[in-house]
């Protein structure tokens, strides 16, 4: 089961609160992969968030095409609700477990990410969650959902 980790390329907003509570669900022989009955291969593309007192191995920065071949191939992502994360999830076709950054955590200006992250649950495009309450349900429930491209997009309408 391969599942990509991704809390994008900010340095000055590390995410460490999403990296701790999916360090124990994704440990070897944790919960995820005593659900599935598979072994669980992670790739942690970590930032800027400090790690280095956690069992995993980091990958700080990916170039982007490595990033979009690592999506493309994984079963499960976890993502930041940025929105270059964000668009790279769609292109790859992953209905993702998108977490937002929030301001009052100091992770973020601002909350865009909610905004962003609640607006594609509410479309179907992801699952929003905050890090503490993603559950190994959360993340199999992905595995049945995709995202696909549509051959022809309706016409965008604007309102007085």
């Amino acid at each position: 089961m391969k599942v990509v980790v991704t809390v994008g390329t900010a340095a000055e907003f590390p995410f460490r609160r999403l990296v701790l509570p999916l360090a124990k669900l994704l440990a070897a022989d944790g919960p995820l992969e005593q659900a599935i009955g598979r072994p669980v291969d992670v790739l942690w593309q970590t930032g800027c968030t400090p790690v280095e007192d956690l069992p995993i191995t980091a990958t700080p920065f990916l170039p982007a095409a490595d990033l979009r071949r690592a999506l493309a191939e994984a079963d499960i992502v976890v993502s930041h609700a940025g929105t270059g994360s964000a668009l790279a999830n769609l292109d790859a076709g992953r209905f993702a477990v998108m977490v937002s950054r929030e301001a009052e955590f100091g992770e973020a200006a601002d909350d865009h990410q909610r905004e962003l992250a609640d607006e594609l649950a509410r479309r179907g495009f992801a699952l929003h969650r905050a890090p503490s309450d993603i559950t190994v349900d959360d993340l199999v429930s992905t595995l049945s959902t995709a995202v696909r491209r549509a051959s022809e997009v309706p016409p965008f309408e604007l309102r007085p």
